[in-house]
């Protein structure tokens, strides 16, 4: 009997095997700390979520609720602590913690600390990745400058 293993994206549920590579090795590595510094929420940053309608903002941690929507990432960030850091941190512990699930076409994304919802998004996969990937060339093009 022939067996079909073509993934397909479940309405609800599982990350297919592209997005889970891309979280484990491209995402999970950018927090290795080692240029964790570099990365700047620059104008080309606001230039592509602008372009995109998406809106990725700050909060104060305790202020994230159940719900948000579509196209939206809310995040808290620590004292002192830099945004691109801290959005890198939360896509990171929602991958570890597998809080990162398909709703329709969108990922729903979510970190908790204690009782806290400290990042809460609904963004489409691609997006995300294009968004990412920004951050990823400032640490390509940073270490081509400091001959890294």
């Amino acid at each position: 009997m022939d067996f079909d293993y073509t993934f397909k994206i479940p309405q609800r549920g599982m990350l297919s095997p592209n997005e889970v590579h891309f979280f484990y090795y491209d995402v999970m590595r950018e927090m290795d700390g080692s240029f964790r510094v570099i990365y700047e929420w620059d104008k080309e940053i606001e230039k592509f979520l602008n372009e995109k309608g998406l809106k990725v903002e700050e909060k104060e941690k305790g202020t994230i609720f159940q719900n948000v929507d579509k196209n939206v990432v809310i995040f808290s960030t620590y004292q002192n602590e830099s945004k691109p850091i801290a959005f890198f941190r939360h896509l990171r512990n929602a991958f570890a913690h597998h809080r990162i699930t398909h709703w329709g076409e969108f990922l729903h994304i979510e970190d908790i600390q204690g009782n806290d919802i400290t990042m809460k998004g609904l963004i489409k996969y691609h997006d995300l990745k294009e968004l990412c990937v920004l951050f990823f060339d400032q640490r390509t093009l940073f270490e081509a400058d400091n001959n890294l």
